[in-house]
């Protein structure tokens, strides 16, 4: 017997909102929920709201599932949104810095 998970193909795919799409690229690419919320000026409270709705549309537990599920129904890989871009550059920015630092 085995197991696999199997989604079946003439299932639509759940409608996700512009946010959570967001929140599930930047999830996607390794943002902390706090990083998620400075990027798109949100509450941290927000973006966890965000997450436990995608989990939920996506029907999934936990973000590897969100991941894998998200490949599946076709919404990874995607293109940077056009409104977050300059916010994940400015955060790259923070992020080296503070790398550089610890050195």
């Amino acid at each position: 017997m085995s197991l696999t998970l199997n989604i079946n193909q003439s299932h639509n795919p759940p409608r996700l909102s512009a946010r959570e799409i967001e929140t599930l690229y930047l999830i996607a690419h390794e943002f902390k929920n706090k990083e998620i919320a400075r990027i798109l000026y949100l509450s941290t409270c927000t973006v966890d709201t965000h997450r436990k709705n995608l989990l939920n549309k996506l029907g999934v537990n936990n973000s590897a599932g969100l991941i894998s599920r998200a490949y599946q129904y076709g919404y990874l890989p995607m293109e940077t949104p056009e409104n977050i871009i300059a916010n994940i550059d400015d955060l790259n920015i923070i992020r080296l810095s503070a790398s550089s630092m610890a050195s």
